[in-house]
């Protein structure tokens, strides 16, 4: 409402400046233009972004009913199409994880154990936050970051058709395999997969899968 009143004041004041020294025989054009400047100047203030209370649809398969978070403890493997290069997250009940990476050109990375945590959407959807997690799926410079995550990079989130950062984190959604054609999650352990977020240049999902249920 303030903001109103200071965009009509500011409106106001505006057609007040044009209708000054102006002749008898302008005065009704004069009137005119003011009258819609000031409509064109309120409706600029008064405009806002989307609704924010509109809800975000979940696009990805939804985990099996009857899912929990204890469901999520156990080691899982990095689906990767490179030879060489694993991937492998152990993840405890105790709520941290630690993080396992090689790469086909030699690199090796072991974390120190972290802490992870779920978070559940308004669309439906479940996300793993992995703090400290290192993204290795972008570049070998970002994969070394020492805080972890993708830095400033934006990434696809498919499952809410979003664009998201993952400062000093990774964030993997939890998404159901009942039905998938992706070789990666055929058979996948209690129908359950962790889908890595896409750099935004990149169109190839990859998914963590348990080892064994």
């Amino acid at each position: 409402m303030a903001r109103i009143r200071l965009c009509l004041r500011v409106a106001f004041m505006a057609s007040d400046s044009i209708g000054i020294g102006d002749k008898v025989n302008k005065r009704a054009l004069s009137s005119t233009i003011m009258a819609l400047f000031s409509i064109l100047w309120i409706a600029a203030c008064t405009t806002t972004g989307p609704d924010p209370t509109e809800l975000v649809r979940w696009l990805c398969r939804s985990p099996p009913e009857g899912f929990k978070e204890s469901d999520l403890v156990g080691t899982w493997q990095a689906t990767y199409t490179a030879a060489g290069t694993t991937e492998e997250l152990i993840l405890r009940v105790d709520k941290t994880f630690r993080q396992l990476y090689q790469r086909s050109d030699g690199y090796h990375y072991e974390s120190p154990w972290r802490q992870w945590w779920i978070e559940h959407k308004p669309s439906g959807g479940i996300y793993v936050h992995l703090e400290g997690m290192r993204y290795c799926r972008l570049t070998a410079e970002v994969c070394a970051m020492p805080g972890g995550g993708g830095g400033e990079w934006l990434f696809h989130d498919v499952c809410e058709d979003r664009l998201i950062r993952m400062r000093n984190e990774v964030v993997l959604a939890v998404v159901g395999t009942t039905g998938s054609r992706h070789p990666g999650v055929v058979g996948a352990p209690k129908g359950i997969a962790l889908m890595h977020m896409l750099p935004s240049s990149d169109t190839t999902t990859s998914y963590f899968v348990l080892e064994n249920e």
